[in-house]
């Protein structure tokens, strides 16, 4: 069962991440869709942005990646589950 959740944002998510080639961390994608010149604008998109790929990867559309960054942090990254 497909969720409608946030549909255009989805659609903008989706083609942010096909327009490269390897996977995007949340805050890249957000940045793809639109750069907010006030940090809590920004913020408050990379939220929207964290939900909508959660519900995406229950729907297996993405894949999520961990990716070691900096004194034991994680970052997830996020890929199209089937590039076409």
């Amino acid at each position: 069962m497909h969720r409608l959740y946030g549909t255009y944002l989805i659609h903008l998510i989706e083609v942010a991440i096909r327009s490269t080639e390897q996977s995007c961390s949340v805050k890249e994608i957000a940045e793809k869709i639109h750069a907010y010149q006030d940090r809590r604008q920004q913020a408050n998109l990379e939220n929207r942005v964290r939900r909508a790929l959660k519900h995406m990867e229950e729907d297996q559309v993405v894949r999520r990646e961990p990716k070691a960054a900096a004194c034991n942090l994680i970052v997830y990254q996020y890929k199209l589950s089937s590039n076409e």
